[in-house]
C-alpha cells in the first residue's frame, strides 16, 4: 500500500497544485489568527493591556479561526471534489487493478494529508512576517485605539494551525474520498462521467436541512440574545450574530451543492432564448451538464460576493438604524475596519479558492472546447465559450451572495425589533456592482485564460491528454 500511496501522491501532484491556493490560504489564515490571539492574551497576562483592550485583539483572532474553518470546510470540499473528478480515470484504474473501496478512500485521504501538511508549512512561512502588520492594524483601528503589544510567535500555535488545517481538509474531503471509492472500474475506459453523485442526493438535502435548522435556531434565540444584553450592547451582539449568519447561510447553500446551484442556474439562464446566441446555448448546456463542476466553481465565488456585500450592507444598516434613533450616538466597533477584522480573511480564502477551483478544471475545459471544434464550433466560438461559462458562474454566485446578505439583514431586522427600535436597511448597490464586476472578471479570467494555449493544439492531442490522466 505504501507504494500505491507514493505513486498516487506523485501522480496527483499537478492536480493538487492547481487547488493549493485553498489549502495555503486556510493554513495562513489559521496560523495568523492564532498568533494574533496569542499576542493579545500575552499582552493582558503581562499587564500591558487591560482585559477589554486585549480582548479587542484576541477575540478577533479566535473569531477568524471559527469563520475560516467554516468557510474552509466548504471550499476544501469543493477543491477535493474537483481533483477527484479530474482523476476519475486514475481512480478507476486503481479499482480495476484490485484495490478495495476502503483502499481507494485511504489513497485520497493520504493525498489530502500530504497536501494539507505541505501547505501548512507554506502558510506558516507567510503568516510569521504578517503577524506584526496584522496586530498593528487591529490595535490601531479599534475605536480609541490600543497600544500595539509585543509580537508573540508561538510555535505551538503554528502546529495547532497545521493540525486544524489537516482536520478541516480530512473532514471536508472525506465525502469526496467516499465518492471516489464508488467510481466503477469500467470508468478507466472513460465511458461514464456522472451518476455516482446523483444517487446520494439525500445526503445533500440532509446537510442542507441541518444548516437551515441552525439558522432557524439563531432566529429563535434572537429575543434572548437581546434581552440578556444592556441596551447599548444589544446592537453589537446583533451585529456579530448577523455576521455569523452571513457565513452560516453560505455554508448552507454550499451544502446544497448542485441541488441549489444547478436549479438556480437552470432557472435564470432559461430567460435567455437559445435563438439569441448559439454560443450561449452551447455554454449553458455545457455548464448544466456538469452540475458538480458548476457547484464547485460557484461556491467560492458565492462566498466572496456574499461576504463582501453582506459585510458592507450590515455595517451601513446598523449605523443608519442607530443614527435614526439618536444622531449623537456613537456605535463602537461598527466601521469598515471592524468588518475587515471580522470577515477579511474568510473573503481572501474564498477568492483564493475560487481562482484555484477554476484553474483546476482548465484541462477538462480544453477537451470540451476541442470537441466543440470537432463538431463545428468556429475558433471564435471556442474562445467565447469559456468566457460565457465564467459569466454564468459569476452571475449565479452573485445571486446566491444576495441570498446570504438577505439572511444576514433579515436576522438583524428581526433581532433589533426586540429593542423597540426601527430597523433601517441599507443596500449599498455601488458596492454590489463593484464586487460583482471584480468577481466576474476574476472568474472569467481564471476560466478562459488557461484554455488559450490548448486552442492552438490539434483537437485529438488535447482530448488524448485528458484521457491519459
Amino acid at each position: 500500500m505504501r507504494q500505491l500511496y507514493r505513486a498516487e501522491v506523485r501522480g496527483s501532484a499537478g492536480a493538487w497544485a492547481a487547488v493549493s491556493f485553498t489549502f495555503v490560504g486556510l493554513a495562513f489564515a489559521l496560523a495568523l489568527s492564532l498568533m494574533v490571539a496569542d499576542t493579545g492574551m500575552a499582552a493582558h497576562t503581562s499587564g500591558l493591556l487591560t482585559l477589554p483592550e486585549a480582548s479587542s485583539i484576541f477575540s478577533m483572532g479566535y473569531l477568524n479561526v471559527v469563520l475560516c474553518s467554516l468557510v474552509g470546510l466548504s471550499v476544501v470540499g469543493s477543491s477535493t471534489s474537483l481533483v477527484v473528478n479530474s482523476r476519475r480515470g486514475s481512480v478507476a484504474r486503481i479499482a480495476l487493478a484490485g484495490a478495495t473501496p476502503g483502499q481507494v478512500v485511504q489513497t485520497v485521504m493520504v493525498q489530502l494529508a500530504v497536501v494539507s501538511i505541505a501547505c501548512s508549512v507554506a502558510g506558516a512561512v507567510l503568516a510569521v512576517p504578517a503577524l506584526a502588520p496584522a496586530v498593528t492594524f487591529v490595535a490601531t483601528t479599534r475605536d480609541g485605539g490600543v497600544p500595539v503589544p509585543p509580537m508573540v510567535y508561538n510555535p505551538g500555535s503554528i502546529v495547532l494551525a497545521a493540525l486544524v488545517t489537516l482536520g478541516v481538509a480530512l473532514l471536508g474531503g472525506w465525502r469526496q474520498a467516499r465518492r471516489a471509492s464508488r467510481i466503477p472500474p469500467v470508468e478507466a475506459l472513460r465511458q461514464a462521467t456522472i451518476g455516482v453523485e446523483s444517487r446520494h442526493g439525500w445526503l445533500r438535502w440532509t446537510m442542507f436541512g441541518l444548516w437551515l435548522v441552525v439558522i432557524a435556531g439563531a432566529f429563535a434565540a434572537a429575543p434572548t440574545i437581546v434581552a440578556m444584553s444592556p441596551a447599548k450592547e444589544a446592537f453589537t451582539n446583533v451585529f456579530f450574530v448577523s455576521m455569523l449568519m452571513l457565513v452560516v447561510a453560505g455554508v448552507a447553500l454550499a451544502a446544497g451543492g448542485p441541488l441549489t446551484v444547478g436549479g438556480l442556474t437552470r432557472l435564470w439562464t432559461a430567460a435567455i432564448p437559445p435563438s439569441a446566441s448559439p454560443t450561449w446555448h452551447l455554454a449553458r448546456n455545457t455548464v448544466l451538464a456538469k452540475s458538480e463542476r458548476l457547484s464547485r466553481s460557484v461556491v467560492p465565488a458565492m462566498f466572496a460576493v456574499g461576504l463582501l456585500f453582506g459585510m458592507e450592507a450590515m455595517g451601513a444598516s446598523l449605523i443608519a438604524t442607530v443614527y435614526l434613533f439618536d444622531p449623537t450616538t456613537q456605535l463602537e466597533n461598527s466601521g469598515i475596519d471592524t468588518l475587515i477584522h471580522f470577515l477579511g480573511m474568510p473573503i481572501a480564502l474564498a477568492l483564493l479558492a475560487s481562482v484555484g477551483s477554476l484553474v483546476m478544471m482548465g484541462r477538462q475545459r480544453d477537451a470540451e472546447l476541442a470537441l466543440a471544434g470537432i463538431v463545428g464550433a468556429t475558433p471564435a466560438q471556442q474562445r467565447v465559450l469559456p468566457v460565457m461559462e465564467g459569466l454564468i458562474i459569476s452571475v449565479t454566485a452573485t445571486i446566491l451572495g444576495l441570498v446570504m446578505t438577505a439572511t444576514c439583514l433579515g436576522y438583524a431586522a428581526f433581532g433589533i425589533t426586540f429593542t423597540q427600535w426601527p430597523f433601517v436597511g441599507v443596500l449599498p448597490w455601488a458596492v454590489l456592482v463593484a464586487t460583482a464586476v471584480v468577481v466576474a472578471l476574476i472568474t472569467i479570467a481564471a476560466t478562459a485564460l488557461p484554455t488559450l494555449p490548448a486552442l492552438r493544439l490539434p483537437a485529438p492531442r488535447v482530448i488524448a491528454r485528458l484521457v491519459a490522466d
